[in-house]
């Protein structure tokens, strides 16, 4: 690429193509159909910093984004030495009809430097002509006055006379949506993240809106065409399993509420950061009116701290943080939802244990609670939950695994689990204390390992495992040899949540990791930025690698 650069800079030719009359340079309003707008604070950078740390897939390209554009796209390498990758570059992205369109301004060193290159000599590299806007759109060489959809090269490229370099999938795109790109972006304060990407209400009531509710609208159709093909199978009845349709409206209620909010939002802006080993993306919800806001002053916040007194060996963690209020409405939606889908099976006795069991765990739970998986020497699970009440804590989980009694539940696990009961005992757990136990049979024709669930109340925390050994799940989860927060790291992530996390997701790779190395980590946290809704995503370069490596197949 620098032998390339360097030959087009002795001896050139000037270009054929006149330069165009630049346009004003002046901030034009946003075009009617935009989606999003991109900002990259210093391209190079940003895709060397991914380069060096994520590796994989990426590493086999360009170091330059220009590099990387030319490569992918098929283009003269010469295009990449004419773009200035520590200017800030551009993206627009719009909605105009029933596809999406796109444009991206990247900055040029020089633009008669540009043309000259690009497009003079004996043999140029481009064919050039002066379009709308006084944009000179490139061509393969020789190609003469081409016309809208005629070039060969695999995007549409146009050099703006306001010195960027533009790439679009048509010349439609090019002339609407440069103009935005070259003119109203470049005279936005200069942003303190790596990327920012704004997305306006406009669309995010319309255009996106309007894709999500079509997503929502195929997905009940496939659910209701497997719906159709289990009736079939079962006589025209219900499913063992349960009613599917009450399974898609519980979706397509919880989708209804969630494109209401979407639709009421001001605006949304996602930033992309890159750290020393990780990337960090940070979501900002910015509520519009009353609804939004409503929605996000109910989410009970806090921090990851209860997460890190978990045991050192878990891989997977969960967090979630309620109050009085959304545990009382999440059990009776849970409630609702658990008899519209097992209906058909239920009899009116049936439901008194239903609504015993949910409610009586609501009332019982802390305002957090914790969830951690093991996978090291056997599946295992182990709940967290402060409690005011220990009994009544401890009944309400005995209510929930009694549930398995009821003849509709009783049917679902024996036919689809190869569960024939539950048993439940109590035991003296050193350690721990007195403890029920819980033990799943299976009816001999399952292959599963045996599931055994055990609970207890100490002090004021209510501890809950399930395990193949629970009572050695359970004691493990009580007094841990190790805690969570000795990874530095991860603890490092989980505190840039702060107080702002409704739910948090936190996830270590260790196998493959030798003694002494660091865990490659993800955190996800939800929750509420001050009135804002947010979202931050802490994850390291080694699980973007791995993650892009797969997904690509390579």
């Amino acid at each position: 690429m620098a032998i390339a650069v360097v030959s087009v800079g002795c001896g050139k030719t000037a270009s054929p193509v006149a330069p165009a009359i630049a346009p004003p340079s002046s901030p034009v309003p946003a075009p009617d159909t935009l989606v999003a707008e991109v900002s990259v604070r210093g391209p190079d950078a940003l895709w060397g910093r991914l380069q060096q740390g994520v590796g994989g897939p990426l590493g086999h390209l360009p170091q330059s984004l220009g590099g990387a554009l030319a490569t992918t796209a098929k283009l003269d390498l010469t295009v990449a030495g004419e773009i200035d990758g520590a200017a800030p570059a551009y993206a627009v992205i719009a909605h105009p009809g029933s596809t999406f369109s796109w444009v991206a301004a990247l900055r040029l060193r020089d633009v008669e430097h540009a043309r000259a290159t690009l497009l003079g000599g004996k043999q140029p590299r481009f064919s050039g002509r002066i379009a709308d806007g006084g944009l000179t759109v490139l061509g393969p060489p020789g190609a003469g006055d081409l016309h809208d959809g005629a070039s060969t090269l695999p995007y549409m490229l146009a050099l703006s006379p306001l010195g960027y370099l533009v790439v679009a999938r048509s010349e439609a795109d090019l002339v609407t949506l440069a103009p935005y790109a070259t003119r109203t972006l470049p005279a936005r304060p200069p942003s303190a993240h790596a990327l920012i990407v704004t997305v306006p209400r406009a669309a995010l009531g319309g255009a996106i809106r309007e894709q999500l509710t079509a997503a929502v609208s195929d997905l009940r159709g496939t659910a209701a065409a497997l719906d159709t093909s289990l009736r079939k199978q079962h006589g025209g009845s219900v499913p063992d399993l349960g009613d599917p349709t009450a399974v898609i409206d519980g979706l397509d209620d919880f989708a209804r509420q969630k494109l209401t909010l979407l639709a009421d939002l001001d605006r949304a802006e996602l930033a992309l950061d890159a750290g020393d080993d990780d990337l960090t993306a940070e979501l900002s919800l910015v509520p519009g009116s009353e609804v939004a806001k409503k929605a996000f002053a109910a989410l009970t916040t806090g921090d990851a701290s209860p997460l890190l007194t978990l045991s050192g060996t878990t891989q997977v963690a969960l967090l979630f943080r309620d109050d009085v209020t959304s545990l009382r409405d999440g059990a009776k939606t849970a409630e609702e939802r658990t008899i519209a889908v097992f209906k058909p099976g239920l009899t009116p006795k049936d439901i008194a244990p239903i609504h015993e069991a949910f409610s009586t765990w609501a009332s019982a739970r802390g305002p957090w609670l914790t969830a951690g998986f093991e996978l090291e020497d056997g599946p295992t699970l182990a709940l967290r939950t402060p409690t005011t009440d220990p009994e009544r804590a401890m009944r309400g989980v005995s209510e929930l695994i009694d549930l398995a009694h009821v003849p509709a539940f009783r049917a679902m696990l024996e036919a689809h689990f190869s569960v024939q009961g539950v048993s439940t005992a109590t035991a003296t757990v050193p350690g721990v204390g007195a403890t029920s136990i819980a033990t799943f049979a299976h009816t001999g024709h399952g292959n599963g390992p045996q599931l055994a669930v055990a609970w207890a109340a100490t002090g004021d925390l209510l501890h809950v495992a399930a395990a193949g050994s629970p009572a050695q799940a359970l004691r493990a989860s009580k007094d841990p040899t190790s805690l969570l927060g000795s990874d530095i790291a991860l603890a490092g992530k989980l505190g840039a949540l702060r107080d702002r996390a409704t739910f948090v997701f936190a996830g270590r790779r260790k196998f493959g990791v030798e003694s002494g190395e660091r865990h490659p980590s993800v955190v996800l946290g939800l929750g509420r930025d001050k009135a804002n809704g947010w979202a931050l995503l802490e994850i390291d370069d080694a699980l973007v690698g791995e993650g892009l490596t797969r997904w690509l197949d390579l």
